[in-house]
């Protein structure tokens, strides 16, 4: 039986997709018609005042007109090429995907079924996001006729997984978060907008679920290896995106003083030592006879690995000041220091890699977002003045003013500024 419904699905899919590309054509051809050389035969240019376009314009509301632009698209031998080839992709990603997940390495075929199907489906939720946001009302009815597949498919396919297996926390992120990951995108809810008290609870939720899909990936087993493998290479991005949105995984209330409640909540504080700790494993794991490949292919991952890292670090720092645990000759410093150095160095390896792949604008603009913020130069500064640690990565915004805001990260250890109960603290600390 769950054969037979994936199945069903994909031919489902098929005639979405079909529908859509016809609808694109449809439009090419309707262009082709206002804006042909060619004279028509229902045209006339005896209508006082009106052009070509004008009169081909109004044509369009004409039934027979409709019909007669319908049957001239699907004549088109071009548009029939494309319609062939737009079958065959379906088949060959279904092929690539099951030849990928149903063979003698995988586990739990009829899963991997639904999943072969679903995927397709979740590669146009992706290139859907590409566009904007999924909850934007514009892009909220194209990126659900898909998303609807992926919910039967996934309740159609993961009873067949062990309710301990990691794999099903890894579907859910794949279909039901990633396309929101893969440009940041804040999962808010149709017509939503951000930072709003209709949002939160929706925000909060995702958030919710996401976090326990990390928890259950580093935490529970996976009997299919390729999927964990796939696993760890996308915990980066779900690390990273988790913890830059963490705002919202707090009660709207507490948005306002958000920065010391993500500091100083216990549930947090110890959300930011496992960071820390599936993080840094990562790096060994990929270090791994099994992994080592993947990751040479795509050097960006391990990229994003260190990102997160800094942020985890830099947040870290701040717990233990406000907890009175802090120590410029703690682990925590020399990792920091050593990190942030290799990171804005201008040698970091996997920097260079990427340049050499042609993907030097992602570095610069990573580069640009690790150091140009409030968080990494309080850092700096903090570790200069009080532990007397120089680390890389000196913020633009934090030079005397020149133009503009230039400089308003000045002086970020001063009691009047918003770090003042941390200053405050690390000069008691230090005696001061």
């Amino acid at each position: 039986m769950t054969y037979i419904i994936a199945l069903i699905m994909f031919i489902i899919l098929m005639m979405i997709v079909l529908l859509y590309t016809f609808f694109v054509l449809q439009i090419i051809e309707i262009i082709h018609y206002l804006y042909s050389k060619t004279p028509h035969t229902d045209e006339t240019s005896t209508i006082t005042g009106m052009s070509d376009f004008q009169i081909r314009f109004s044509r369009l509301w004409n039934r027979e007109k409709q019909i007669e632009l319908f049957k001239s698209s699907l004549a088109r031998k071009r548009h029939k090429v494309i319609l062939v080839l737009v079958i065959l992709f379906q088949f060959a990603k279904l092929y690539e995907y099951g030849g990928d997940y149903m063979n003698d390495e995988g586990r739990y075929p009829q899963a991997k079924a639904c999943y072969a199907v679903g995927s397709v489906a979740n590669g146009y939720s992706k290139m859907i996001a590409l566009a904007g946001s999924p909850d934007e009302y514009w892009i909220y009815p194209f990126y659900q006729s898909f998303e609807w597949m992926k919910k039967i498919l996934y309740a159609v396919g993961t009873p067949h997984i062990p309710l301990d297996d990691a794999e099903i926390a890894l579907w859910r992120y794949e279909w039901f978060h990633y396309p929101y990951v893969i440009k940041f995108h804040e999962q808010l809810g149709l017509g939503n907008k951000r930072e709003s008290r209709e949002s939160a609870p929706v925000q909060k939720a995702a958030l919710d679920d996401l976090w326990n899909i990390i928890e259950t990936i580093n935490t529970k087993p996976f009997a299919d290896k390729n999927r964990e493998r796939e696993a760890w290479m996308d915990m980066p991005a779900m690390i990273e995106y988790s913890h830059l949105h963490a705002k919202y995984s707090l009660p709207y209330e507490q948005w306002q003083d958000v920065s010391l409640a993500l500091v100083s909540t216990p549930k947090y504080v110890k959300r930011n030592y496992q960071m820390d700790q599936w993080l840094t494993r990562l790096e060994q794991r990929y270090q791994q006879s099994n992994m080592k490949p993947l990751i040479q292919k795509a050097p960006q991952i391990e990229a994003i690995r260190q990102s997160a890292l800094l942020l985890v670090f830099e947040k870290q720092m701040r717990m233990k000041i406000l907890a009175r645990r802090f120590s410029c000759e703690s682990d925590l410093i020399k990792r920091y220091a050593a990190l942030r150095n290799r990171y804005f160095s201008g040698k970091n390896p996997v920097f260079l890699d990427m340049r050499s792949r042609g993907m030097g604008k992602r570095v610069n603009a990573m580069i640009d977002t690790y150091q140009n913020n409030i968080s990494a130069e309080f850092t700096r500064q903090m570790l200069g003045e009080f532990c007397a640690v120089k680390v890389e990565g000196v913020s633009p915004e934090s030079h005397p003013y020149s133009d503009g805001m230039k400089g308003w990260f000045q002086d970020l250890t001063s009691e009047n500024d918003i770090y003042s109960k941390e200053i405050t603290i690390l000069k008691e600390i230090t005696h001061e």
